[in-house]
């Protein structure tokens, strides 16, 4: 009777077979890109949300003031400004020569907007939009650009905000948007 028990081993376990540690490996990578894809959805989602939020709930138009317009296609947003009037003349700005439209020396307005470089010019349309240029253009700081393009008055069919907006303001508007322009030489670089 006086055996002592005898003394427990190292467990030992299974070596998992290949098979199974792929499949982990793919349910690991794929539980990781779906948390990064419920995050820019709903980082999406709450762009949206905020959107739906009105401002400037008591903004009146001015009266005589100049009229701008604003137009998006879903993915840009640009705004609409005469092209010349007694606070700016954007041809001064923007060289007809630069540009390939006959818009550029008959156009009445000027077309601007701005955006993440890559989301820009890599998305014309819906159809372009992959979801890693629109992770980038959302959560990681990357280069800018302008798009400028004379055109007439907005068509009904872009479905143009028209706002109407003191001199002042507008004065402040086009002080901004010259500024936030590359320069040399005091002229903006096409």
């Amino acid at each position: 009777a006086g055996q002592e028990p005898a003394a427990a081993g190292p467990a030992t376990v299974a070596p998992r077979s290949r098979a199974a540690r792929l499949c982990r490996g793919v349910l690991r990578w794929s539980w990781r890109g779906t948390k990064w894809l419920l995050l820019v959805a709903l980082v999406y989602a709450g762009a949206l949300a905020i959107g739906l939020f009105p401002v400037n709930r008591n903004f009146q138009p001015t009266p005589d003031g100049v009229e701008i317009f604003v137009v998006s296609d879903g993915l840009h947003a640009d705004l609409i400004l005469p092209a010349a009037n007694d606070v700016i003349n954007w041809r001064e700005y923007f060289l007809p020569e630069h540009f390939k439209s006959d818009y550029a020396t008959s156009g009445s307005h000027v077309q601007i907007g701005w955006g993440e470089r890559n989301f820009y010019l890599h998305t014309p349309t819906w159809d372009d939009l992959k979801v890693s240029t629109a992770a980038q253009a959302l959560l990681i700081p990357s280069p800018t650009v302008m798009h400028v393009g004379y055109t007439g008055e907005p068509l009904p069919e872009w479905q143009p905000r028209k706002l109407t907006i003191s001199r002042e303001q507008y004065r402040q508007l086009t002080q901004y948007i010259t500024a936030s322009f590359v320069k040399q030489d005091d002229a903006i670089v096409p």
